[in-house]
């Protein structure tokens, strides 16, 4: 019942692509034990979003597990960060699995719709209530229906110049850090 009443959010400037980083190296086992190859591509230089650090982990760790059990047999999930033509900051998760089907694309995120058998069909309405009270908005990407795999598109504002930096925030940039220089001593 969560998705109900989300706590009162805690908005401060954070680095998203940090943030996204630090998900992914926190998903890093789990989606190498279920053969999913991530594709991780954050462009240079992302303005800051006004976000609840935990609620957009939240929203995030949720997207990805999804893309995750649309793969059961493993495959590839593809995360882009990016500036979008206005200035907002812009996740595409797409996964390499079947894709949803047309009849119930209008439906991913409506409370306890659920095309899983043990799926509560809470996850994307609450991903969709998170991302709302932040202001931005998530869609599935229409153009790659009918093609192999889903893609979301979530869309944030950038943070107010004004605004400072959470601690937080500052955490996940040196985490990430830490984390992308280990990947790289790995290859």
């Amino acid at each position: 019942m969560g998705f109900v009443r989300l706590p009162q959010s805690k908005k401060e400037r954070e680095d998203f692509g940090a943030l996204v980083s630090s998900v992914m190296a926190f998903s890093r086992a789990e989606l190498e034990r279920a053969g999913v190859r991530v594709d991780l591509d954050l462009q240079a230089d992302l303005p800051d979003v006004w976000a609840d650090e935990s609620q957009l982990r939240q929203a995030l760790l949720n997207l990805v597990r999804n893309a995750m059990e649309a793969m059961p047999g493993g495959g590839t999930l593809a995360l882009r960060v990016s500036v979008n033509g206005v200035g907002d900051v812009e996740l595409e998760v797409s996964d390499s699995g079947p894709g949803i089907p047309a009849d119930v694309v209008n439906k991913v995120f409506d409370p306890f719709f659920t095309t899983k058998e043990k799926g509560t069909g809470l996850g994307l309405a609450l991903v969709q209530q998170i991302v709302t009270e932040h202001g931005g908005r998530i869609e599935v990407a229409m153009e790659r229906l009918g093609a192999v795999g889903t893609s979301f598109v979530l869309t944030l504002p950038r943070a107010p110049d004004e605004a400072p930096r959470s601690t937080a925030s500052r955490d996940l940039v040196a985490s990430a850090a830490v984390g992308l220089f280990a990947d790289a001593v790995e290859k």
